[in-house]
């Protein structure tokens, strides 16, 4: 199996997963993000959660990296996920991220440039 590309961490705060992704992501990247992520989400015990991804370090993905992320978002969607807010520097990122992860339409999504801006939103969902 490759090395993981891409750093990730995951931490809970209240029904809040906040999510910090850095670099440039392969698939084993992903899919190390992916199992903290479903750690955090199983620690939820059910209850409803949002959460907070903060892409402002991500340089990328490769074509698979998107592939499992969408996968990813795929299982979320049958997770009692309340809201999703996204950190981004750039819009292009956010155009990628749509456009590879199509599952992500299906969630209550927003795409802001501050973290303090992200957190307002999602604690009004």
């Amino acid at each position: 199996m490759a090395a993981g590309h891409g750093v990730s961490q995951v931490v809970c705060d209240g029904d809040i997963i906040l999510v910090t992704l850095s670099g440039a992501f392969n698939q084993e990247g992903i899919e190390l993000y992916e199992q903290k992520a479903r750690d955090a989400i199983r620690a939820m015990k059910g209850e409803p959660f949002k959460m907070l991804i903060d892409d402002s370090d991500v340089e990328g993905g490769t074509p698979e990296a998107y592939a499992a992320l969408d996968r990813f978002n795929q299982w979320q969607n049958t997770q009692p996920l309340r809201a999703k807010a996204f950190v981004v520097k750039q819009t292009l990122l956010q155009r990628i991220l749509m456009k590879r992860t199509p599952a992500l339409s299906s969630q209550n999504t927003a795409f802001f440039t501050s973290k303090k801006d992200a957190l307002a939103w999602l604690n009004e969902q």
